[in-house]
């Protein structure tokens, strides 16, 4: 089932990598070379197989002893280790394709070699980067300093027991720390939203839009020669039949608004351009609430990115399979910047995107008014190089974990690739 499909991707796929997977690619060509002969791989002597790449706890599931005493590999077992091997190296970045989106070399991506070290000196003065104009070696020295710092103010804290997050016990004359986790999930929100009246969407929307204006962000596609105005009730039943996933049919079946109004409606007011900068001025006037700045973390602006999965109903370009979160069907990821409960961004990517290549998108294209001084993701939106592209253009990117924000400052403090880049 698998050869018919993955022997012509192995034979014509341009494939390369880093020195450390040259036993690899030294069996790849070998397989290669066999399919062009269209040699079968059971003519081939033990000794001609390459075998280095072979870990050793596999070694007993791939050799077997024939009749005469000799070993062999078993060939399919062996073929199938390859592939395998050759998937994990790809999603790694150790092997690449060139001429690929996702799995072609990093340094693709950079500016090629003869044309840096011709105009080396140029390049850095136009990226007017202050932190590239100092030495590397300088650079990793004033980071070591720094990680090392942090590393005796955490441990410091929790020795003494400053950190009531983490419990420290004594076992065999060792010093053990554990994280108190709670028993049970408490089913029982906040009493105070328990005194809050119900109301409607529309009626909050109302409010909002009273408030900061945000429907005024909603201008006509035309421009000139604009016979349609705005309809604030129209735009906002828009707004819900989308966001509620209604739709425009339904919502003109159950409201007093027809389906032909609705749909006019949408075409003229409704692009990524109005709703995001709608979106903006609602984030700007929370941010002017008193209560906003009660979420600061060691008085600053603390921000993170994580994604939602969601499983699309239509096939679109976007959605990809993930059987851990949707099972046999697709779906697609919604990926949101938030910033004290605020969102600033968010970006909608497939399933099968690593959520790391958005991270410095979703900050580098936040229009808001909150511009955070720390940002934390989960271990799939972190990569070594976001850490040194933060770190550059003067933002600050700190590893997390999704547990508990009790974690978060252990975390920040053991993560030795985010402090070596200066993120912190």
């Amino acid at each position: 089932m698998f050869k018919p499909h993955l022997r012509p991707l192995l034979r014509h796929l341009p494939l390369a990598g880093q020195r450390q997977d040259a036993d690899l690619l030294e069996a790849i060509d070998f397989l290669k070379a066999c399919f062009q002969e269209g040699r079968s791989l059971i003519r081939c002597r033990f000794e001609q197989i390459p075998k280095a790449f072979i870990p050793q706890s596999a070694k007993p599931y791939l050799y077997e002893r024939v009749a005469d005493g000799h070993r062999r590999i078993h060939p399919d077992k062996y073929e199938f280790l390859v592939y395998r091997m050759l998937r994990n190296r790809l999603e790694a970045g150790d092997i690449y394709v060139s001429d690929s989106l996702r799995f072609r070399s990093f340094d693709e991506d950079l500016i090629p070699r003869p044309q840096w070290q011709q105009h080396k000196e140029r390049i850095l003065r136009d990226a007017d980067v202050p932190a590239l104009a100092q030495p590397m070696t300088q650079m990793l020295q004033e980071f070591e300093t720094e990680l090392e710092a942090r590393y005796e103010t955490v441990n410091r804290r929790i020795l003494s027991g400053e950190n009531t997050q983490i419990k420290l016990k004594q076992k065999n004359g060792e010093t053990l720390w554990t994280l108190p986790y709670p028993s049970g999930e408490d089913t029982v929100n906040d009493p105070l939203f328990d005194g809050l009246p119900q109301i409607h969407i529309a009626q909050l929307l109302q409010f909002v839009d009273r408030r900061c204006h945000c429907l005024d962000a909603f201008t006509n596609i035309l421009g000139r020669y604009v016979k349609t105005t705005l309809d604030r009730q129209t735009i906002l039943a828009c707004l819900i039949a989308y966001g509620t996933n209604v739709g425009l049919g339904k919502m003109g079946a159950i409201s007093d608004l027809s389906y032909q109004t609705l749909y006019a409606a949408a075409n003229h007011f409704l692009r990524p351009e109005t709703v995001h900068q709608a979106n903006d001025q609602v984030s700007n006037a929370i941010a002017k609430l008193p209560i906003f700045r009660h979420y600061d973390i060691d008085e600053v602006v603390h921000s993170s990115s994580d994604g939602q999965k969601f499983e699309t109903q239509i096939h679109t370009i976007r959605s990809r399979h993930s059987p851990k979160y949707f099972g046999l069907q697709k779906g697609i990821v919604n990926y949101t910047h938030v910033a004290n409960h605020v969102p600033l961004n968010a970006r909608v990517i497939g399933a099968n995107e690593h959520e790391s290549h958005c991270v410095f998108d979703l900050l580098h294209n936040n229009t808001t008014d909150i511009q955070p001084s720390i940002h934390s993701t989960d271990t799939r939106g972190t990569n070594e190089v976001n850490f040194a592209i933060l770190a550059f253009f003067g933002s600050n990117s700190r590893r997390a974990t999704k547990t508990s924000a009790a974690k978060s400052e252990l975390c920040t403090a053991s993560s030795t690739q985010a402090s070596t880049a200066g993120s912190l």
